[in-house]
């Protein structure tokens, strides 16, 4: 039984040890963050695109691609990249149930030498203090300069309206 083990054991690590693996300054992204700007739960899915390019002298090979929640969905067009080989990291963001401003960001697990991942982030901006801003300026007499009282239980509402109303200045 030991014997069995110790035999699986040496095989997973001589077959680790068989891949190349290459630095994460090696895969050199040409952006590493991309912000979104506002995104409304009206428009439905929002997609991003990481590019990158394998400047190693090894195959880099993505292993898995890891997510902050459910609402994003990242696809690689493929899994291993020869060196001098360019590719894409596609992110879709859905945000249907989600409210105010998030940080979202994908963790490439791959086979490095020095690090576990390599984090990738996209923003969106607060949605709900776009919209009322939109409101205010476009279905009230409201104009620049009025003045604009909140009377409001301490509520999420709250902090988003002062922020719409001090945006919309």
């Amino acid at each position: 039984m030991s014997k069995n083990i110790l035999t699986s054991l040496l095989l997973c690590l001589f077959t680790s040890i068989s891949v190349g693996q290459v630095k994460v300054s090696d895969i050199v992204f040409k952006k590493k963050q991309i912000d979104l700007g506002a995104i409304y739960q009206e428009s439905g899915v929002t997609s991003c695109v990481f590019e990158f390019t394998n400047n190693s002298t090894n195959d880099f090979v993505i292993r898995s691609l890891e997510v902050s929640c459910g609402c994003t969905t990242p696809h690689s067009n493929k899994k291993t990249y020869t060196p001098g080989e360019s590719g894409k990291i596609t992110v879709n963001f859905d945000p249907k149930g989600i409210v105010g401003k998030v940080n979202k960001w994908v963790q490439i697990r791959g086979n490095f030498s020095d690090a576990l991942d390599v984090e990738l982030t996209f923003n969106e901006i607060d949605c709900h203090v776009n919209s009322l801003i939109w409101y205010l300026q476009n279905k009230t007499n409201l104009k620049k300069g009025d003045k604009v009282a909140l009377q409001m239980p301490n509520l999420l509402q709250y902090p988003i309206a002062i922020f719409a109303c001090l945006k919309a200045i």
